[in-house]
């Protein structure tokens, strides 16, 4: 169970509880599934797996979603990334930001477990989905990372890069109650992986004016 505060148009924020029964993690979503197909033979060129499907659906353990502003891996050759995040309520669906912190180095043997490894970290502050849906493809995607004390701009874009979360859950005919989905990233500015200490995460609605943020740490065992 994750502590949320909903936070709407009109209403004044709102705290309550989110229970995950089923935790997802998108990969290979991009809405441009031709540039999807060419990422993937470049990266199978170096010896990285192709998927079986994309988008790609990944169904890990509900235990790894956490709200903490720190996240512990093993060994340094992890990394995050900036997704929008769905949760699928009893009687609401909320939209958030979050964070598929993965192992890099068990990602080249296999996808599924390379997500299992990490926890995946997503922010206090939701929205109400049906707030944003109408112009979800406007919503800015951004996270900047440090390193060795330097803050880098790390991904930047819309989120109408990315094939929208129902359409993805709809490909798998899955999304029930308690259901969380990551839902992919979009590319980095420089086109390679920082493993960075912190991240800075955040969501922006230009339509609204409002953004979700949050930050970070990740320590290596």
């Amino acid at each position: 169970m994750i502590r949320l505060t909903v936070t709407t148009e009109k209403n004044s924020p709102r705290e309550f509880d989110f229970t995950v029964r089923q935790l997802f993690c998108g990969g290979f979503t991009g809405r441009n599934q031709e540039a999807v197909k060419k990422h993937i033979e470049e990266m199978a060129s170096v010896g990285i797996p192709a998927p079986e499907r994309t988008p790609a659906l990944y169904h890990i353990s509900p235990s790894l979603i956490t709200t903490d502003s720190e996240i512990e891996v093993v060994g340094d050759k992890t990394s995050g990334e900036v997704e929008p995040v769905l949760l699928i309520g009893a009687e609401e669906t909320y939209l958030t930001v979050g964070s598929d912190q993965t192992d890099r180095e068990v990602e080249r043997l296999s996808y599924p477990k390379s997500k299992q490894i990490c926890g995946k970290a997503v922010a206090k502050d939701v929205w109400r989905f049906s707030e944003v849906k109408n112009h979800f493809d406007n919503l800015i995607l951004r996270s900047e990372v440090e390193k060795d004390g330097k803050t880098y701009l790390y991904q930047e874009g819309p989120a109408g890069l990315l094939t929208k979360p129902f359409d993805l859950l709809s490909m798998y005919s899955v999304g029930n109650e308690g259901t969380a989905l990551f839902s992919g990233t979009i590319p980095t500015k420089t086109g390679q992986l920082i493993y960075a200490g912190l991240y800075k995460i955040e969501l922006i609605d230009p339509v609204l004016n409002r953004r979700i943020t949050h930050t970070y740490r990740v320590k290596t065992l």
